[in-house]
């Protein structure tokens, strides 16, 4: 199958504002929605052995009857419940990384710092089975998904920070929404491969220059519906956001926490958004992006390792809970939901953004 069209062109395009190709079409019920859940002990350890009697999924606070129910390991096959007639589940046999490297925000002088993390994550993380793709925000040339990592070695090599903060502010937030636009880009591509294939893309950034949230004091530009259409992108394309700040403790705005909502066993999440002030800034855009999708936002740490453990431990071994949505109202508009896990001791780790096509 084909993946989608050259990642160059893509970044190219984002940079322009203009939207390339179509977007395909991920489903033919636009109302089933399907959520990847991890389940952790205190002591972040995967919980298996776990059925569909354990789980209980809201969405929008309204309980939804899961019609699919699966455990889902690489290289191992799905146990789906008989008793309840559930269908079965798919085998994640293929771990698919897009690294999302926003050269557009990261300085010159932190380039040697942002390739060496994102080289520490590719040869002693990634196995060798794995296909990573280099997206540069800019629209230098990266590499699409390949197994290959001396072409992915030879993409970093091209990395140079590019963060001018004498900048005019028009043209910051232009480079702001076309950070947000291009990841909704990528998130399609993703979604192109085939069916079976666990995708993540790990955003490279020292914040997306945009906020989430509209009431914005601050001066920060807001990223309006930029951010919306590209929690669904992700959505529909089954992909989950790892954020990650890579000059690691220079950081002074962001707290770091083993923690918080989703965040969970180590993972560092944004505990506050800036340095004592609760505005809006230039680091929600990044948080939000992760956190709505299932992920999480590594900062203000240089010690990466326990992340890196954790995402890929994310894309190992997973339960599938699948659903038909019980509102019918009319699609585009956000909705959350809420997985709950009766085994004391544990928790859910998920997507918790569900955005219905329109």
């Amino acid at each position: 199958m084909k993946c989608a069209v050259l990642l160059a062109a893509i970044c190219a395009a984002a940079l322009h504002a203009q939207q390339t190709g179509q977007r395909p079409d991920f489903t033919a019920n636009t109302d089933y929605v399907e959520i990847p859940v991890r389940v952790l002990d205190n002591k972040g350890r995967f919980v298996r052995n776990l059925t569909q009697r354990d789980f209980e999924v809201l969405e929008d606070g309204a309980p939804q009857r899961l019609v699919n129910f699966s455990f889902i390991g690489l290289s191992s096959a799905p146990q789906t419940s008989s008793a309840t007639g559930t269908r079965s589940g798919r085998v994640s046999g293929t771990r698919l990384y897009a690294v999302v490297i926003d050269d557009v925000h990261i300085s010159r002088e932190d380039t040697v710092k942002a390739r060496s993390v994102v080289n520490v994550f590719i040869q002693q993380y990634a196995s060798a089975a794995d296909s990573v793709a280099i997206v540069f925000t800019s629209g230098l040339p990266g590499v699409d998904l390949t197994a290959d990592r001396s072409r992915v070695s030879s993409a970093l090599d091209r990395l140079r920070g590019q963060w001018d903060p004498t900048e005019p502010a028009a043209l910051k937030e232009a480079k702001a929404l076309g950070v947000i636009k291009l990841f909704g880009q990528v998130s399609r591509n993703l979604g192109e491969t085939p069916r079976g294939s666990r995708r993540a893309i790990i955003l490279m950034t020292a914040g997306v220059g945009c906020s989430a949230i509209s009431s914005n004091p601050s001066g920060v530009p807001w990223c309006g519906s930029y951010m919306t259409d590209a929690l669904r992108d992700a959505a529909a394309s089954d992909v989950i956001v790892y954020a990650i700040d890579p000059r690691g403790n220079r950081n002074p705005s962001w707290a770091t926490s083993a923690s918080g909502p989703r965040g969970g066993t180590a993972a560092v999440i944004q505990a506050t958004r800036g340095a004592g002030d609760s505005a809006p800034n230039f680091y929600d855009g990044m948080h939000s992006l992760a956190n709505e999708s299932g992920g999480f936002s590594v900062t203000g740490t240089d010690e990466f390792a326990d992340a890196f453990k954790r995402i890929v431990g994310d894309f190992g071994e997973y339960y599938l809970l699948g659903y038909y949505s019980n509102h019918r109202d009319a699609g585009g508009r956000l909705r959350r939901n809420e997985v709950h896990v009766n085994r004391p001791g544990t928790k859910a780790f998920y997507r918790s953004t569900y955005v219905p096509a329109k």
